[in-house]
């Protein structure tokens, strides 16, 4: 699952890989990002609020939560005020099956199917501060 916004970006992902790299990678996929976009855009600086901050999910029962937050975050920061308009996010690819980008089957198996996914988000409250750190 992902979702860019204006001053940051969520990404999911499952890995096998060892935590220094997952890190490393992260760093380095976050500065190449900002000097290509300042280069492209003739500016100077960073791009996003924060330096990369990676949580690590441990509960398989909780990732289908994450996914939730992750789609739902242009709501939570006022960017926009329905997740399903919110075109730099992975919740559209998951329901048109695009796989250009998302492991749409992966993902869908955490719901159970698409009807799931879709009804799941629809119901899914307000509830956003804190959960990550409730997830850890």
């Amino acid at each position: 699952a992902f979702c860019q916004m204006p001053n940051h970006f969520h990404l999911l992902i499952s890995t096998d890989l060892p935590i220094e790299t997952i890190t490393k990678q992260a760093t380095n996929l976050t500065i190449s990002y900002a000097k290509s976009y300042n280069k492209l855009f003739k500016r100077k600086g960073g791009l996003f609020q924060r330096a990369c901050k990676i949580k690590y999910i441990v509960k398989e029962t909780s990732i289908s939560k994450v996914i939730m937050y992750i789609h739902r975050n242009p709501i939570h920061h006022g960017f926009e005020s329905d997740y399903n308009k919110w075109m730099y996010s992975s919740y559209n690819d998951l329901c048109t099956f695009n796989t250009e980008y998302v492991a749409i089957e992966k993902t869908l198996s955490y719901f159970g199917d698409i009807s799931t996914f879709k009804k799941m988000h629809q119901e899914y409250k307000k509830n956003l501060p804190g959960l990550i750190y409730e997830l850890e």
